[in-house]
């Protein structure tokens, strides 16, 4: 899986020159498209791959296997349709567990 620069960087909670220091140092590697490779990702930065993935890792991967299915061999229409509506809702039900966590932890910074 590959995630462009900035997005990786946001997704990391780090700035984006660091992840460019690391690309001019040899340590991460920047394809043709703009991004870098997540396994390296891992490597570089465990702690912050494992609290920013933590309860994601099955989706992407799941968006991965998905998408393969799709690209290779004959699929209809209505699969590729289908396939584009179950990806719109599972992008919401995230959205939305992200926003009762931010709600979640508001309303405990509050209570104490």
């Amino acid at each position: 899986m590959h995630l462009y620069l900035h997005k990786a960087a946001k997704k990391l909670g780090i700035h984006p020159k660091l992840l460019k220091a690391d690309i001019k140092n040899g340590k991460l590697h920047l394809n043709d498209d703009g991004c870098v490779d997540c396994e390296e990702l891992k490597v570089l930065y465990p702690d912050r791959w494992e609290q920013a993935f933590k309860g994601n890792l099955e989706y992407y991967e799941g968006i991965r296997r998905t998408a393969a299915q799709l690209s290779g061999g004959e699929v209809d229409l209505e699969s590729k349709r289908l396939y584009h509506v179950i990806r719109k809702l599972e992008a919401e039900n995230y959205a939305l567990k992200k926003r009762v966590k931010q709600l979640e932890r508001k309303l405990y910074n509050e209570v104490h």
